[in-house]
């Protein structure tokens, strides 16, 4: 589960040191209540990585993806529907 940008940096070391490079997409997964309240931060900030944006563009076919899950302690909250933002992300690739 993702809580913060460490966690998707962290995969794309995990990668690097496997293949050299970042060929597999990073898809965070928002499930808990306060990774889902902070998603749109997160990805925000995925976006601002230069490595992370630039394997997005040049290896990623310039796509992203989320997986926005459903745990117990999300189900727990009150106003659900709430706790995933509306995110609404405009970038320019100018690596």
């Amino acid at each position: 589960m993702t809580e913060s940008l460490a966690h998707l940096q962290a995969a794309a070391h995990k990668q690097k040191l496997i293949f050299g490079a970042i060929p597999l997409p990073i898809v965070p997964l928002f499930e808990e209540a306060s990774s889902l309240a902070h998603a749109g931060d997160i990805m925000r900030l995925f976006l601002e990585d230069h490595e992370l944006a630039r394997a997005a563009k040049t290896t990623w076919g310039a796509r992203l993806e989320m997986m926005v899950g459903y745990s117990d302690s999300a189900s727990r909250c009150e106003n659900r529907a709430r706790l995933l933002p509306r995110v609404g992300l405009r970038w320019s690739w100018s690596i």
